[in-house]
């Protein structure tokens, strides 16, 4: 659905497999890209933030959520 350009339905789809998968962090990951997507910057962020929660390993991750965020106050 995201590949197709249909984020509004990717949404709904990651929102359920969340209440599936509570714990996991790649759908987080991928609920805040689909949120960016839409223009949900704020929530992007939260559910980002929420991935590292539960992998506070993903480097990349936490260098894109600073430049994110770096851009967000900038703009």
């Amino acid at each position: 659905l995201y590949k197709i350009g249909r984020y509004e339905a990717a949404l709904l789809e990651l929102d359920d497999l969340v209440k599936t998968y509570q714990t996991d962090s790649k759908l987080y990951e991928m609920r805040g890209t689909v949120l960016d997507r839409l223009g949900r910057t704020e929530l992007a962020l939260k559910s980002w933030n929420q991935a590292l929660r539960f992998n506070p390993s993903n480097n990349s991750l936490k260098k894109f959520i600073e430049r994110k965020q770096a851009r967000a106050l900038a703009g």
